[in-house]
């Protein structure tokens, strides 16, 4: 059986937020690597454009890291398909009309097509039901890796530590009035 309730918010989002329901932040959370996250292989071309265009800023703000590279690459593929499904529906329509041969006396409403049959309503195409389960999963995905507006307010972004390198440390002693010159 599953966890009950609603699923927690990955620490990173709460942290962004500036924890602001001030409860415990765990502190020995396992915190994944980020370094080197790489698109994987199987997307098809459309999945990788997504990839290519979300991935690095959710890397930079902390949210994608090395364990979810594989829900993020299905989120991908499934906007992916989203989108193929929207455009099928746009070129092709997303409902087709019920024809039937011969009236039955519970239709009141029929209008008679050009054949002789008659037209007793209009049904969604079945991609129509895929495009509405997908959205929601797309939808769900924006949700998970903080990629809408609702989902990023209230987010506080911390710059990130840059290291000093050795030539900064040098000069920075080098300006220190108290360090020894070397003659």
């Amino acid at each position: 059986m599953g966890k009950r309730g609603p699923a927690k918010t990955p620490t990173a989002l709460t942290v962004l937020r500036g924890n602001p329901g001030k409860r415990h932040i765990p502190k020995h959370e396992p915190k994944p690597s980020s370094e080197g996250i790489t698109c994987p292989r199987w997307l098809d071309s459309e999945a990788r454009k997504i990839w290519r265009e979300y991935a690095p800023q959710l890397i930079r703000l902390g949210v994608l890291t090395k364990v979810d590279r594989g829900a993020f690459a299905q989120g991908c593929r499934d906007w992916a398909e989203l989108n193929r499904l929207q455009k099928w529906m746009k070129d092709n329509g997303n409902v087709f009309p019920l024809i039937v041969d011969n009236l039955s006396k519970g239709q009141p409403y029929a209008k008679r097509s050009r054949d002789g049959r008659y037209i007793v309503g209009m049904q969604n195409v079945p991609q129509f039901t895929q495009w509405r389960a997908l959205k929601t999963t797309v939808e769900r995905f924006f949700a998970r890796f903080a990629m809408t507006a609702s989902d990023r307010a209230g987010l506080e972004v911390a710059p990130k530590e840059v290291e000093e390198s050795a030539f900064d440390k040098f000069l920075s002693y080098s300006q220190n009035k108290n360090a020894p010159v070397r003659r």
